[in-house]
């Protein structure tokens, strides 16, 4: 299976339009390549595996013997049955777990408070200081020293001393980005995407060994256990080219999918519902990105009964969240009204220049809960019907763009700062400055390709 993703936003820095400044950020590569060949992969039938197995023996053993003894580029099947587990799914690199719809049900009730479904990389202590920080846009960084363990293909953190951008301790060198490398000459470094802030002089690299090209599909997880700790359903860590497509995910702890140190991998026609919780302390979230994720994606997906259906905090930039849909959102412990709760919310420790479009939505907030939000969080043809978008005070420490928003309802408010980055935003079919135009540019998706 192939599946590529392209966006172009057409959006360049310096262009004015009307004494309007597009954000300095474009969004052409997001998404991934996942060059999964299922002609050539092994194929195993969960289902006759049981039998080899012998009856008597648990959907756990059987998945652990699979995944124990089945190889490299695996396809795992799952019948329109349930299937129960008590123990945690950890998935290696090109390896699928593929339903047969909806009615396949990976249930579970798990022993010990961890992520149903793991799919987890590593980085390694293998570090390289930068001569000098590499500014936004670039493509290449330069080391202190010529080293001959940099090798072409090969991924990356990018970071450097970020304390100045984050308010939390656990989001402390996290706000770069994961990068690969596409040629080394000499000192000279050449990366496969744009780098997308300025970096300081403490700049470095640290090589990742992500994993990559894992696939979940086509199935439902309901998820019966309640934890204390931030467990997800659906966990993607130093991950490269993963997908998540046609999942329906029922009861979320902290997400129903998490995206940390992960690149380049994505939700796609998904249905996210419920959660055990919905108070504070990370609760009852759709899909979250943090921790330098970056070029992922989510879309076309329906999010239904979470306190916040998409979130990003804590680095996550460049990211691309594109025609989905929330309903009903729901939160406890608060004083504001329970259905107030930001399907959409940019939660501060430094999330910058991500895209968010033709969603449908009943709030999108900007909030400080974790100190401020980097610049170029761009909003376009988002449709808002329920309170409105919300700028809260101190939530940013640079531009955060507004274009061609479409606000309806009685209680909805367009609350937004930095008024020179908004242009032609609706609330209740008036522009909220007259003399505004739509914006002529659109945002497109050239290809997606799925066969």
């Amino acid at each position: 299976m192939k599946y590529i993703l392209f966006i172009s936003f057409l959006i360049q820095s310096s262009v004015g339009i009307a004494q309007f400044v597009l954000p300095s950020c474009e969004w052409t590569r997001v998404g991934g390549l996942i060059n999964y060949k299922e002609a050539q992969s092994k194929i195993v039938d969960f289902d006759f595996k049981k039998a080899e197995l012998g009856g008597n023996v648990s959907d756990d053993e059987v998945l652990e013997a699979i995944l124990s003894f089945g190889g490299d580029n695996l396809t795992i099947l799952f019948s329109e049955k349930e299937y129960h587990f008590k123990k945690q799914i950890r998935l290696k690199s090109y390896c699928a777990l593929k339903g047969s719809g909806a009615r396949t049900k990976l249930i579970f009730e798990l022993e010990n408070e961890r992520d149903p479904i793991l799919a987890q990389g590593r980085i390694t202590k293998d570090t390289f200081k930068l001569e000098s920080g590499p500014f936004i846009q670039d493509e290449y960084c330069h080391l202190s020293e010529i080293s001959n363990n940099i090798q072409k293909n090969e991924f990356y953190l990018l970071g450097d001393n970020d304390d100045v951008l984050v308010e939390s301790w656990w989001a402390k060198g996290k706000t770069g980005q994961l990068v690969e490398v596409d040629k080394v000459l000499e000192n000279e470094i050449s990366l496969k995407d744009q780098v997308w802030r300025d970096y300081n002089s403490d700049a470095y690299l640290i090589k990742m060994l992500p994993i990559h090209n894992v696939v979940i599909s086509d199935l439902t997880i309901i998820n019966n256990s309640k934890t204390k700790a931030q467990t997800s359903n659906i966990c993607f860590r130093y991950a490269y080219n993963c997908l998540v497509k046609n999942v329906h995910s029922i009861n979320s702890n902290y997400a129903h999918v998490l995206f940390e140190f992960s690149t380049h991998s994505g939700v796609d026609s998904c249905k996210l519902e419920k959660a055990h919780d919905y108070g504070n302390g990370g609760k009852g979230y759709g899909v979250a990105m943090q921790f330098a994720t970056s070029s992922c994606f989510v879309y076309e997906s329906k999010f239904d009964s979470l306190r916040h259906s998409i979130l990003l905090q804590a680095g996550a930039n460049h990211n691309y969240i594109a025609l989905n849909e929330s309903t009903n959102p729901y939160w406890t412990d608060v004083k504001l009204p329970a259905s107030s709760a930001g399907d959409i919310v940019l939660h501060g420790n430094f999330a910058y220049a991500n895209l968010f479009e033709f969603n449908k939505c009943q709030t999108i907030v900007i909030d400080n809960s974790h100190g401020f939000n980097g610049p170029y969080n761009t909003f376009f043809n988002n449709e808002v019907t329920g309170y409105g978008i919300w700028q809260l005070r101190g939530s940013s420490c640079g531009p955060q763009y507004f274009i061609n928003n479409y606000l309806e309802g009685n209680k909805v408010r367009f609350k937004a700062k930095d008024k020179e980055c908004h242009q032609f935003n609706v609330v209740n079919g008036k522009a909220i400055n007259k003399e505004d135009t739509k914006h002529p540019y659109e945002s497109m998706i050239q290809g997606m390709v799925r066969y």
